[in-house]
């Protein structure tokens, strides 16, 4: 239990002690809740077989912690532990003390697709960089001898003549790739980008709206909730999805005015995996990056 790390060996260290208490954290909660005495160590075990499906991804990364990733990339602890326990948190939502878990769903998924990519420099320079192969095998073909798999964004175009995205000569179709900059005197003031589809753009928009009007700090415009309105990818919707954290009174009211009004996850991929550098107005950068993701805002 937590109350147990009171006593622990004098050579753990005060930051290893805090991870644990967010891993022991999150499977105490619904051990609890459910008031099952008696199936404690059934609860426990569901609880480590999740937590272990993900173990080939996670032991390097906390093993590192306390040295390697602080001293050579300069994460803060306080960041990897958010990561951490959103990771968990999700983990806890697959735990049933009425039926064994599956590998399959303790497992995070190693796969992926659309990734996006922002840096700056002191110099002024900055690049947003979407990469994506898209529909998971891309085009399906190898560039050569090389091991790189084309990409299919191409695929977007409609072969009707009357179509705006119709297929034509020297033309480029339609693609959902939205890499972006916000510029202020002709120079990046903002880069940022994000995956998820056809949600791209607004998934933008609700970034620099949130920081330029709401005055957000950079962390805290990404992590705040979001919203969708028709599809990220897959089957075409006009229904407005909201993540789980909006109060359910603004969903209700949404279906008042009308709206078809879906309700996601608390922390939910379909609204993207967004990523943003802000250059201060007195000098400096300040970095954002989404916790729905695997990534990191990283400082050199």
């Amino acid at each position: 239990t937590v109350e147990e790390l009171s006593s622990v060996p004098a050579k753990v260290k005060p930051e290893e002690i805090k991870l644990a208490k967010q891993v022991i954290g999150t499977f105490e909660g619904p051990l609890r809740e459910e008031r099952w005495k008696s199936f404690i160590g059934w609860g426990l075990t569901t609880a480590l077989h999740a937590t272990l499906g993900n173990v080939g991804a996670w032991l390097l990364l906390i093993a590192a912690v306390p040295a390697g990733v602080l001293l050579v990339t300069q994460v803060s602890y306080a960041a990897v532990v958010r990561l951490l326990a959103a990771r968990l948190a999700r983990l806890r939502g697959r735990i049933a003390l009425g039926r064994a878990m599956t590998p399959e769903a303790a497992t995070t998924s190693a796969g992926g697709d659309t990734v996006a990519i922002i840096t700056a420099d002191a110099a002024g320079n900055a690049v947003s960089v979407i990469q994506s192969l898209y529909y998971t095998y891309g085009a399906g073909l190898i560039a050569g001898d090389t091991g790189i798999v084309l990409q299919n964004r191409g695929a977007f175009f409609a072969l009707d003549p009357r179509h705006v995205n119709a297929l034509a000569p020297g033309k480029r179709t339609l693609h959902t790739l939205t890499p972006a900059m916000y510029l202020e005197g002709g120079r990046p003031r903002a880069t940022l980008g994000t995956m998820g589809g056809e949600g791209q753009p607004q998934t933008v928009a609700a970034l620099l709206t949130r920081r330029l009007f709401r005055g957000l700090g950079a962390q805290a415009s990404v992590e705040a909730p979001r919203w969708l309105y028709g599809r990220t990818w897959g089957v075409a919707t006009r229904a407005l999805s909201v993540e789980g954290r909006y109060p359910p009174a603004l969903a209700r009211a949404l279906a008042a005015r009308g709206h078809d009004v879906r309700v996601g996850e608390e922390w939910d991929d379909l609204f993207g995996h967004a990523h943003c550098v802000w250059r201060e107005e007195e000098g400096g950068f300040r970095g954002g990056s989404d916790p729905r993701a695997d990534g990191g805002a990283l400082g050199y």
